[in-house]
């Protein structure tokens, strides 16, 4: 057990207490009902007679492209057995998403208790956090160690890792320690890095809706001392704003099992009707959709309607919507049906052209590093532009430090 499990958060979801754990396998999600935990099981275990039985068959299921043969899936069917028995709860979240209906009993949480799996000796860390800017300090052109120290751990882990650093400090925060020996981009990237799961939402946050205008692409997800509700509704209007609070209400069900073929067929026709079948478009009626049905159930809206209806999802909405809204649903449609790929489009957005949008390239290649998920946005980027990520990283940004902390961050050698 203790060979697999990095760390764990525990936090509530609409449908009852939850953990993540950061593993060798990606970010695994585990909640209470158990009866989940062993479909999940078991969709493993019929992966695997499969592979035996067909050994060139890609998973349709799991997460990770090259858990593909059979010992890695035993492997992590082990694991996740191991993770009930130790937790008695179960099911895997494949979406990489946390769902809560009371953000700050998520974030109490995660602060509070983040740590499971293997007890981490936080001395050595911190140590070496201090070793790391001292070494900078010394000569200002040397910043290996710091690079080296900040794209090293998995996410959840790093976040622990910031949290105990603060409680022996006691005085300061990485941060506020990385801010004084960097600059520029390099330091936007640095700092980024420093802050909690909780505070770098809360920056980008502030960022995307006081800053200079709104971040239309920014994903609006947790608030800071007061209702981030009205903060958006303050700084969007019309159909865009109703769809930026729905997203907000965090009101989409994740229990696919209580959607059938008949749900979904309704769907189509009132997505239909409500658009293309007439004269005008209820809008309400697409982010209602959109904003509040399982992932599972929207994949199989998507597929039937381009059956029924001769024509995609996406195709619908941009000839019934424009502007921000039509960029929001959008956005819902394109990261259902393949959320890398579209990372990695917005990677090639902040980059393109002239000049590049460091703040969208930074919170990008942070929120999404997770090494899986990374994996998977590297190799959609590398379809669509014929080049791979590093490449185009290397060529576009020319501050060293910077361009070798990014190509860390996604796991490339510098």
């Amino acid at each position: 057990m203790n060979n697999y499990v990095l760390s764990g958060i525990p936090h509530s979801t609409s449908f009852g207490y939850q953990l993540s754990f950061s593993s060798q396998f990606g970010v695994l999600n585990l909640n209470q009902n158990n009866n989940d935990n062993n479909i999940q099981l078991q969709i493993i275990q019929n992966e695997i007679q499969n592979l035996q039985s067909s050994p060139t068959m890609i998973s349709p299921v799991l997460a990770i492209d090259d858990q593909k043969n059979v010992q890695q899936l035993q492997l992590k069917l082990q694991y996740l057995q191991q993770l009930q028995i130790q937790n008695g709860i179960g099911s895997i979240s494949l979406n990489n998403s946390l769902l809560t209906n009371n953000l700050d009993t998520l974030y109490k949480d995660i602060n509070a208790n983040p740590n499971y799996g293997v007890a981490m000796n936080y001395a050595d860390t911190n140590q070496e956090i201090y070793s790391s800017l001292k070494n900078t300090k010394k000569d200002m052109r040397d910043y290996s160690k710091l690079i080296d120290f900040l794209s090293r751990y998995l996410p959840l882990v790093m976040n622990q890792i910031i949290i105990e650093f603060k409680k022996e400090d006691k005085e300061r925060t990485l941060e506020s320690y990385v801010k004084e020996v960097t600059k520029g981009d390099f330091e936007k990237l640095c700092s980024s890095l420093s802050r909690t799961v909780l505070e770098n939402d809360v920056w980008y946050l502030r960022n995307a809706i006081k800053g200079l205008g709104t971040d239309d692409d920014c994903t609006y997800k947790e608030t800071y001392n007061k209702n981030l509700e009205e903060d958006v509704r303050g700084d969007t209007s019309g159909d865009y704003r109703n769809a930026l609070v729905s997203i907000l209400k965090a009101n989409r069900n994740e229990n696919d099992f209580q959607f059938n073929d008949k749900d979904a067929s309704e769907d189509v026709f009132t997505l239909y009707r409500s658009g293309e079948g007439k004269v005008g478009t209820d809008e309400d009626v697409f982010i209602e959709i959109l904003t509040n049905r399982p992932y599972s159930h929207l994949i199989q809206i998507f597929e039937m309607y381009q059956q029924k209806y001769s024509n995609s999802m996406e195709s619908a909405i941009k000839s019934e919507f424009s502007g921000d809204i039509k960029k929001t649903l959008l956005a819902i449609v394109k990261t259902t049906k393949n959320l890398s790929q579209y990372i990695a489009e917005q990677i090639e957005n902040s980059m393109k052209g002239l000049g590049t949008r460091n703040d969208k390239l930074i919170r990008l290649i942070v929120c999404y590093r997770e090494p899986a998920l990374m994996e998977r946005i590297k190799k959609d980027y590398q379809k669509l532009y014929n080049k791979t990520l590093a490449e185009r990283i290397d060529g576009k940004i020319s501050d060293k430090d910077y361009k070798n902390l990014l190509l860390a961050c996604i796991g490339e050698l510098i």
